[in-house]
């Protein structure tokens, strides 16, 4: 049996040890201009934040990642909320966004897109890229105090100080 499970596991262990990149996904932001997702690349660690209204974990960890981006933003870390809010739904984002003082990009990936390419299954989905856009974490879901992680995480892929940006 256990010749079986090692069998088994194998494939999934080589399969996780694959670095995996940021796809080159064009998306909307919510004024209307097309952004990729890779013109946020090269300045330092870049966190993708799937999201939607409807997702109350979702909104929680955006306002919890917000405090953590005005706190890292000058040393080139980038917070990027995607919205999988509907055709319906999506016209209330920008305002959403607004009303919390998110100082962060936020697109809109209406069909699912941009979440399907990255993998992502659940929301609240989260994904933390190096300035090159090599994937080193993802993660489903949010409890409170999850942002502590992710904060040391983010300043363990930081650049040097005073170095962002070069």
């Amino acid at each position: 049996m256990k010749q079986f499970i090692v069998f088994l596991f194998f494939p999934l262990a080589a399969l996780a040890q694959q670095q995996q990149t940021i796809p080159d996904v064009t998306l909307q932001t919510t004024d209307g201009k097309n952004v990729s997702l890779h013109s946020y690349l090269g300045k330092g660690p870049v966190q993708y934040e799937f999201w939607a209204l409807w997702c109350e974990p979702c909104k929680q960890e955006l306002t919890a990642m917000s405090k953590v981006y005005d706190s890292l933003r000058q040393r080139g870390y980038t917070l990027v909320a995607i919205s999988e809010d509907n055709q319906k739904s999506m016209s209330k984002v920008r305002g959403y966004a607004s009303a919390r003082g998110w100082n962060f990009p936020v697109l809109l990936d209406p069909n699912g897109d941009a979440l399907r390419r990255m993998n992502g299954l659940n929301i609240p989905y989260t994904l933390i890229s190096d300035k090159d856009g090599n994937i080193h974490s993802s993660h489903v879901g949010y409890i409170a105090g999850d942002e502590i992680a992710v904060e040391k995480e983010i300043n363990a892929l930081m650049p040097p100080s005073g170095a962002a940006g070069k």
